[in-house]
């Protein structure tokens, strides 16, 4: 049965999303002026001969968020390289150069969302991005030393 397959739920959820108001993200997407166009919101079928199957720990993403579902503008991407493209991702300055907030996360062996979390708490860039997950506190005596290995500021 096509309607529980991933790729349905995939197309079925960002149509929803896109075009009925009462759906909880449509002030994000049609509230925005992100549609799906017309030959995918009138066929799944259509939606699936042009996407193809969805690869396993992929979701449906954008490449351009400004733009909406659309064939030429979205594929299957894993959820970190849609963070990537999110229009609500951070940036984060670091040494000069702006980062955006997944790669800074990896690069430091953490999630981004716990140094989102971080940040959105009051830590200093520095030992958001430094500090291991359950060595101590932003309060501890490492912390205050500043040896956090990344210096910069957040873009938004």
């Amino acid at each position: 049965m096509l309607s529980q397959t991933s790729e349905y739920r995939a197309w079925y959820f960002a149509r929803k999303r896109c075009h009925d108001e009462a759906d909880d993200k449509f002030h994000r997407y049609g509230g925005r002026g992100v549609f799906m166009c017309r030959r995918w919101r009138e066929s799944f079928t259509a939606f699936l001969q042009d996407m193809g199957e969805q690869p396993k720990g992929t979701l449906l993403g954008r490449l351009d968020k400004s733009r909406g579902y659309e064939p030429g503008n979205c594929r299957w991407m894993t959820k970190s390289a849609s963070m990537r493209l999110s229009a609500t991702s951070i940036a984060l300055t670091i040494d000069g150069a702006a980062v955006p907030l997944p790669d800074a996360a990896e690069g430091a062996g953490l999630l981004p969302r716990r140094v989102q979390w971080r940040l959105k708490h009051g830590w200093p860039l520095g030992e958001a991005l430094s500090l291991p997950v359950g060595k101590g506190t932003r309060h501890s005596a490492t912390a205050a030393k500043g040896s956090g290995r990344f210096t910069g500021a957040i873009d938004k």
